[in-house]
């Protein structure tokens, strides 16, 4: 079994009270390589940004991101 480096459950972004992205869960393996892709204004580019926790003013994001078991932001 590969050890998980990369943990994403449950990701939520919000806006003006509506669910912008709903429900990203994600496990990156060790050695592993994760493409996202879908139809533009899908939602990727937003997931990763409150993944990292890089939304701007206004936007709230709920969930939990772990590096290594570790809680990332």
């Amino acid at each position: 079994m590969k050890e998980i480096v990369v943990r994403i459950k449950d990701a939520v972004k919000m806006k003006e009270g509506r669910r912008a992205v709903n429900g990203v869960c994600l496990e990156v393996g060790s050695g592993e390589l994760v493409a996202v892709q879908g139809k533009s204004g899908s939602g990727k580019t937003t997931a990763a940004l409150a993944a990292l926790g890089l939304l701007g003013s206004g936007l709230h994001a709920e969930g939990s991101v772990l590096l290594k078991g570790e809680s990332f932001r």
